[in-house]
Formats: structure tokens, C-alpha cells, sequence
């Protein structure tokens, strides 16, 4: 499953940003015993790396409030489409401008420049009056070697790399500005089935450290991911949510570079909502337009969702569009980018296939 790709434009040309993949796999709906089986990739992975620490904290509170109650969802200026990319150019551009999520996702960047990045977008957004979508992708043993594989070598890097994005939207946060969004971890509670037994509670045990360490910014909205609707039964994502902290997030995520139908995603984040506090959740709907795919890697089949919004719906904070859309999921086609990378005739196509 494959997300990496860089932002471009001069707000954020230092933030690596992947933008994953998500797709149903032997922990899909239909097999939820299948949950708890270690997948040999992850295995493998986990076998090269130290030992797994412990990183229990206490929760901290959740923000009481949406971000997008006063705003709107916010996004970095996009880079001009390139002079040789064979499509409408300007239908693309417009593709581009729309407000989408800045993905961190390099454990290894020193902690005073993820600080100074992180602060810079906070600013850029609160000076447009916008709502940043930070997306924080980097726990260890990430995708669980899949084309976005990589993330955090040990607990401790991740530990201190999430807390320099605690420091740095502590440091952008002005204070009568509107507040920030943070996805946290997409898949990760969704692959948790697939790590080892000691590797899950490490990663249970950062994930609650993570959220309780970026919810203690004011007006910082944590959204802890979900999956999406063909993964991962209702009431077993509640549980891992539980588990990993959701109390002391403002709510979760669903769909996030998915293909769920909007309707599909919005009844399974019902669905989970009443067993974890009535939490909220915002839904990724970039791609999200023509449903489900054959494949989760540039499908030709699928369309831009619905734009991004706030309070769409009842208990829906916002539609987003976590995953941009102008970007690679891989290398899966003759003259397909790699992952991440700007891939101008997939935003042409989706856009084409949503009447744009």
C-alpha cells in the first residue's frame, strides 16, 4: 500500500508527504478472525529492528470543539501543472487548488526543522483563516512493507518525532486562529491484526502517547484513523480505537486515500461512533466518486469524490480530501510514477470521471 509523494511550493517544500493506499485485505470485513494473524511481511520487518519499548501515558483531554465549525478546510498553494503533461491543463490546476492534507511522514528529519515546517503551515493556514490537515504517517513497521513501508525505526524515534509536531503546532498556533486537524496514523489500527503480538502493544502504546501529546495543543483536533468500510468489522475498530487513545482525540477518520462510497463510509463511522463516546470523524472523498476499485493503485475507473466541506452531515466534522489526488499510489503501470509522485494525468482522469 503506497502513499509518499512531496508537496511542492515554497510553504512546505521541506515535508516529505506519503499518501497511503487503503484497501481491503485478510482482515477485511468479511474475515474478521482473521484479525489476529501475524502477516509474515510485518514479521520480517520486525524481526530486523531493537526490541519493542513501552510508552504508556496518561490521556490527555479531547479538544471539546470542531475545528471546522468557524472555517474551512485549507490547503498549500499547488505548484502550475508542467508545460509537458498531456491533459487540460487548467482542469488539473483546479484539481490541484483545492484544499487537501500536507502528510508528514519522516521519523528520521530532525526534530527542530519537522518543528519549523509544521509551524510554518499552521501559520500559513491560520492567515488565510483555513484549516490545516496535518497528517501524521510514520509509526514503525508503517504499511507493513508495502510500497509505503518504512516509518520510524524504533518507539523512541516516533515518541520524540510526534512530539516535535506537538512543539511546532504549539509554536504556529496564533491565538485567535482557527484550529488544526490532525489525521493520526492512517491504516495503522487497520493493519494491527497483521504485526506481531508484542509489536501491536507497542504500537496500541504509541499511538495513545501520539494523541495524547498533540491533543494537549490547544485547538488541535486529533482524528485517529479507522480504515474504511471494507476493512475492518464496526465493533473490532472500536475496540483498537479504545485502545489507542480515542478518548482523548476529537474523533477518527474513515476512507482515507479510499474509494469507499461517501453514504458507505459515513454508516460505518455511525456505526462506530456510539461505542466510543459519540466520537465525530471526517471522511477522505477525493477519489472517493465513482466507489469501490478492482485495484487501490491509480485506478482507471475512479472519480473525484465530493469536495472538501465542513459539518456535511451529522456527526461528519468535515469531508476532506486527505489524500491529493494529483498523486502517484505507485509504480503499478506502464509510465506510472512512483508513489507520491505528481501524476497530472490521473488528476485529469479523475476529475474527467466526476463531470469536471
Amino acid at each position: 500500500m503506497s502513499r509518499a509523494r512531496r508537496l511542492v511550493g515554497p510553504l512546505v517544500a521541506t515535508l516529505l508527504v506519503v499518501s497511503a493506499c487503503s484497501g481491503a485485505d485478510e482482515e477485511g470485513a468479511s474475515s474478521p478472525s482473521a484479525t489476529r494473524t501475524p502477516d509474515a511481511a510485518c514479521v520480517d520487518a520486525a524481526d530486523e529492528m531493537d526490541e519493542p519499548g513501552s510508552f504508556e501515558d496518561d490521556l490527555s483531554p479531547a479538544s471539546p470543539d470542531s475545528p471546522f465549525d468557524d472555517a474551512e478546510p485549507w490547503g498549500p498553494p499547488a505548484a502550475p501543472v508542467a508545460d509537458d503533461a498531456d491533459v487540460d491543463r487548467d482542469r488539473v490546476q483546479r484539481v490541484l487548488d483545492q484544499p487537501h492534507g500536507v502528510w508528514l511522514t519522516d521519523p528520521a528529519q530532525p526534530a527542530a526543522q519537522v518543528r519549523q515546517d509544521v509551524a510554518r503551515t499552521v501559520r500559513a493556514a491560520a492567515d488565510d483563516r483555513g484549516v490545516a490537515t496535518l497528517v501524521v504517517y510514520g509509526v514503525p513497521l508503517r504499511d507493513c512493507g508495502g510500497e509505503s513501508g518504512g516509518g520510524a525505526e524504533s518507539g523512541e524515534q516516533y515518541a520524540a518525532w510526534t512530539q516535535a509536531v506537538a512543539d511546532g503546532l504549539r509554536d504556529g498556533r496564533p491565538e485567535d486562529g482557527p484550529g488544526v486537524a490532525v489525521v493520526l496514523e492512517p491504516d495503522a489500527l487497520a493493519f494491527l491484526g497483521r504485526l506481531p503480538a508484542d509489536r501491536r502493544r507497542e504500537r496500541l502504546e504509541l499511538l495513545r502517547a501520539a494523541t495524547s501529546a498533540l491533543s494537549r495543543v490547544p485547538s488541535t483536533a486529533v482524528y485517529l484513523d479507522a480504515g474504511h468500510s471494507d476493512w475492518v468489522e464496526p465493533d473490532v475498530m472500536a475496540e483498537r480505537l479504545a485502545d489507542a487513545g480515542v478518548a482523548a482525540a476529537r474523533g477518527f477518520s474513515v476512507n482515507v486515500s479510499g474509494f469507499g462510497r461517501t453514504d458507505d463510509e459515513v454508516a460505518y463511522g455511525r456505526a462506530i461512533s456510539p461505542t466510543v463516546g459519540w466520537k465525530p470523524f471526517v471522511v477522505d472523498t477525493a477519489r472517493n466518486g465513482n466507489g469501490p476499485q478492482d485495484t487501490w493503485c491509480n485506478p482507471e475507473g475512479a472519480a473525484l469524490g465530493e469536495r472538501p466541506t465542513s459539518a456535511p452531515r451529522e456527526l461528519v466534522d468535515a469531508f476532506l480530501w486527505v489524500k491529493p489526488p494529483g498523486e502517484s499510489d505507485g509504480s503499478c503501470g506502464e509510465g506510472q510514477p512512483p508513489a507520491g509522485e505528481p501524476f497530472p494525468e490521473q488528476a485529469d482522469r479523475l476529475a474527467e470521471a466526476a463531470g469536471w
